[in-house]
């Protein structure tokens, strides 16, 4: 998954991709967190 395209189109798609994985996982994380802390 960490590999670099050969060109810089499909590089974007894959930046793109993991960009939104990580923000899905960081938005998923803080809300547990809030409801684990009761607010």
């Amino acid at each position: 998954m960490y590999h670099l395209a050969a060109d810089p189109e499909s590089f974007a798609v894959l930046y793109d991709a993991e960009r939104a994985y990580l923000a899905y996982y960081l938005e998923r994380l803080g809300r547990d967190g809030v409801k684990r802390r009761g607010h």
